[in-house]
């Protein structure tokens, strides 16, 4: 069995808490996860049996697509734990919710974005991007053209590019890997 909490995280707190995601690896300390989540939103909690082989490790898929409350656009940030596990240390990762593709092209001086709906694979235009640094100042920003195209000018500081309409959001993190799925 495994108890799992999920958190949606503000969209004013994206930036900080993503310059935080060298925390979210296998197993951390009960004090770093509650500083991750005490400025989150606890949205929804679930416990699921799992028929795994004692002593041996798995991989599973959260059965999470029909739950409402994980429907809405966003960063969600999931905490897992043993039912009476009063260990110091517990499982932390994060997703996104979201309908915007988004594909960075980087260039000496300039990105190039190119934006696409996840559902039907369309450009998306009128979306707003801004390329911001390590502490979510705004470096650039532009609206996307009707093919879903744009272009940022970039700093040696830029870190991440927010991609954000009314009822979605998407964010590249420019200092991980080159293809991050």
């Amino acid at each position: 069995d495994i108890n799992v909490d999920y958190f949606k995280v503000p969209d004013d707190e994206i930036v900080p808490f993503l310059s935080n995601q060298h925390r979210f690896q296998d197993k951390i300390n009960r004090y770093y996860a509650q500083q991750s989540i005490s400025r989150t939103e606890l949205v929804y909690s679930a416990r699921y049996q799992f028929d795994a082989p004692k002593n041996k490790r798995r991989t599973f898929n959260l059965p999470i697509q029909n739950i409402d409350a994980l429907s809405s656009p966003g960063i969600y940030l999931a905490v897992m734990t043993q039912p009476s596990d009063v260990t110091h240390s517990i499982s932390m990762t994060h997703f996104t919710v979201t309908d915007i593709g988004m594909h960075v092209r980087v260039y000496k001086g300039q990105l190039e974005v190119a934006l696409n709906s996840l559902d039907d694979q369309k450009p998306l235009s009128g979306i707003v991007v801004s390329l911001l640094d390590k502490k979510g100042k705004q470096i650039d920003q532009f609206k996307s053209s009707p093919d879903g195209l744009g272009t940022l000018k970039t700093k040696s500081d830029a870190r991440y590019i927010v991609a954000h309409s009314d009822s979605s959001l998407s964010v590249v993190k420019l200092t991980g890997p080159a293809l991050d799925l």
